[in-house]
């Protein structure tokens, strides 16, 4: 029989055929309801959800600078993104393939008889995009994990992770990657990443255009049994093979005369002696709402973003790739330098007092 609300939920008393109705039964009763409205159990309250957003995000250090300008151990205007600048670095982003080389000396992975007991050798699971080899597949011998194949590439990953302690759901991620327009004056443009290949000759198998289908979200949930081990994530949201420049949200280029529409206002939008001249803001816009994912409580969610960087040239010097992500120029070891980051996580929390 299907369950539903009765006297018993309100007061204990029962007032039925065969039963006596009398003044302290009545009393009782009303008693129980008036200790009830004033201290509304959960259960009888309806769901309220309201949203959280989380905001993260990440601007790289420039690829270009003047050596005069930066500390660097070699001259030219090219000195950062020939990776001459000190400091250059490719945190918070991550190799997603797990390599003893980048372990810290004396401790456990460091040393080759330790790939044996890395618990992941991938941080992310099911990511593995054409043009990058080995598709998330690996070896594994008595002393050392080696990918399948030579790798044409690898794929950076730049996490965020929350403890979700009490039940909630994930509600939607968006994700911008900001470029500058290319209207911008020679030398002042820095994030350029163009989210296509050069030409037809430069895509991985199976592409049908130049446009990248490179770019990767994903949002997992870390087993309650097995935390750390990266194999036993569920995957919740998994965002891949798309033409990452479809999402673009501007494509307006900058006011650059006085003429120019955009000038409706003082002072002007747009001055060429300005020290900080202006930006239409544009890149990709990835946007994942309406996701509806109930989370678990004292879970660990997990967003991360993973990007590619190709190999551009081969033993013998012949170009691999070069696309928005490793420009034909000495930026091309650099891909996490080509844009800006910007990320929302919206999750939505049950009220439960207040």
């Amino acid at each position: 029989m299907t369950w539903r609300k009765n006297p018993r939920t309100i007061t204990k008393e029962q007032f039925s055929t065969g039963t006596t109705i009398d003044g302290d039964r009545i009393d009782n009763a009303l008693d129980d309801v008036v200790e009830r409205v004033n201290d509304i159990p959960y259960g009888d309250l309806r769901k309220r959800w309201v949203p959280t957003t989380y905001v993260a995000g990440w601007t790289p250090q420039s690829p270009f600078c003047l050596s005069s300008d930066t500390p660097s151990p070699t001259s030219g205007a090219s000195a950062s993104s020939a990776g001459g600048v000190y400091g250059t670095h490719h945190w918070p982003w991550l190799r997603v393939l797990n390599r003893r080389e980048e372990v810290a000396d004396g401790t456990e992975g460091a040393a080759a008889d330790d790939d044996t007991r890395v618990t992941n050798p991938y941080r992310l699971k099911g990511i593995g995009v054409p043009g990058v080899q080995p598709f998330g597949e690996a070896e594994v011998s008595t002393t050392d994990w080696q990918p399948s194949a030579l790798p044409r590439g690898v794929q950076m990953a730049w996490t965020r992770s929350w403890f979700v302690e009490n039940p909630s759901i994930l509600d939607a991620i968006d994700l911008i990657l900001e470029v500058d327009d290319p209207s911008l004056a020679l030398g002042e443009e820095v994030f350029s990443n163009t989210f296509a290949f050069s030409a037809l000759n430069q895509v991985p198998e199976g592409y049908p255009d130049v446009n990248s289908r490179d770019l990767v979200v994903t949002a997992t949930v870390d087993s309650e049994f097995a935390r750390e081990d990266r194999n036993m994530a569920d995957i919740e949201v998994l965002r891949k093979g798309f033409v990452v420049g479809n999402d673009a949200f501007s494509r307006l280029t900058l006011p650059t005369t006085a003429g120019s529409d955009y000038q409706d206002m003082s002072p002007q939008v747009k001055n060429a002696s300005d020290k900080m001249p202006s930006c239409t803001i544009k890149g990709p816009y990835i946007k994942l709402r309406n996701l509806n994912i109930p989370i678990h409580q004292n879970a660990r969610l997990r967003v991360a973003v993973a990007i590619p960087s190709y190999l551009t040239v081969d033993a013998l010097g012949t170009v691999m790739r070069t696309s928005g992500w490793n420009p034909n120029n000495d930026s091309a070891k650099y891909p996490w330098m080509q844009q800006k980051i910007h990320m929302a996580v919206t999750m939505l929390e049950e009220v439960t007092h207040g």
